[in-house]
């Protein structure tokens, strides 16, 4: 009966952490998820659940060192009680992601295309490969393989196009291949996609993530940026700011769009602006990720294109 009554209780935990997720209060989610783990048995799937939200919840704020060891500590668990399920596959996904937050696209690679494997088994026309191609998309970019990123991107426009239409989720993939037109110079056809991307995101008729409009922003201000657009580009910079301040004033995200920012400031020659904005960015990333590699918002392989972050 004890056990039962801990049991519950860790799930009760669990689940109002993941309330809080979805609300953005991140630092309450991992408050939450950390408190259940005394609750839940220890080699249980209902642990390695309530690990793959505190991978997930370190993740969202930055900390991702935090996030690696609870997703790997949840990848252990599965690999041992559920080979080549789709929760294996959320795990494997997650890590890839977390990887390629951190710079390490080949390791990356691994285990995003494994998490892809897995799920074109289950199911080819998921929502979850469409997901995964997205991610996968995102790490090729960095490889420099950009013909079979543009492939696993338009693959994810087609399956979200039919199974999630006006979504958070499609809006991103319009992002993603507007930032890779970005990279080739083809600028007109990238302010096309991401203006579809910010007209979904603002019908979509479940509720988004508030910083998505953020990323837009950025994006824009990368698009005009390339283009030789500075004063647009500072604009769009600064609406993103301002929009992620009031989500996540203390995310790795946020020191992206400040780099950004000062980017286009030192082109204009405004030194001050750009020194103060640099001084912000870098407080963040020394609390948050002192061995941060520049990535983020996605950074296609030239100088003027960025990128978007990866999504599960």
């Amino acid at each position: 009966m004890g056990n039962q009554s801990s049991r519950s209780r860790g799930m009760y935990l669990v689940e109002e952490g993941n309330r809080a997720f979805r609300c953005e209060r991140f630092q309450e989610a991992i408050a939450l998820h950390l408190e259940a783990l005394p609750y839940l048995e220890p080699q249980s799937m209902e642990m390695a659940d309530c690990l793959d939200h505190l991978g997930q919840d370190f993740w969202r704020v930055g900390e991702m060192t935090q996030a690696l060891k609870f997703s790997k500590n949840a990848l252990t668990i599965k690999e041992r009680a559920v080979p080549n399920s789709s929760s294996l596959a959320k795990t494997l996904s997650n890590i890839g992601c977390i990887f390629h937050e951190r710079g390490e696209y080949e390791k990356a690679y691994y285990l995003l295309e494994g998490a892809l494997s897995i799920r074109q088994k289950i199911d080819p026309e998921s929502i979850d490969v469409a997901v995964t191609c997205t991610n996968l998309g995102l790490v090729l970019m960095q490889l420099n393989r950009v013909q079979e990123a543009i492939e696993l991107h338009q693959l994810a426009r087609r399956i979200k196009q039919v199974k999630a239409p006006n979504s958070a989720t499609l809006a991103r993939t319009y992002v993603n291949l507007a930032n890779i037109a970005s990279a080739q110079e083809q600028y007109i056809k990238a302010l096309v996609l991401l203006a579809k991307a910010r007209t979904i995101v603002q019908n979509c008729v479940t509720p988004t993530p508030k910083s998505l409009l953020a990323t837009i922003d950025m994006n824009v201000g990368n698009v005009h940026f390339g283009a030789g657009n500075i004063d647009k580009a500072i604009h769009c910079y600064q609406q993103a700011v301002n929009r992620e301040e009031i989500v996540a004033p203390d995310s790795l995200i946020l020191a992206e769009m400040f780099v950004e920012l000062a980017r286009a400031y030192e082109e204009k020659g405004l030194l001050d602006k750009a020194r103060s904005v640099r001084s912000r960015a870098l407080s963040i990333r020394c609390r948050k990720a002192p061995s941060y590699l520049e990535q983020s918002v996605v950074k296609p392989p030239t100088e003027q294109a960025r990128s978007k972050r990866c999504k599960v």
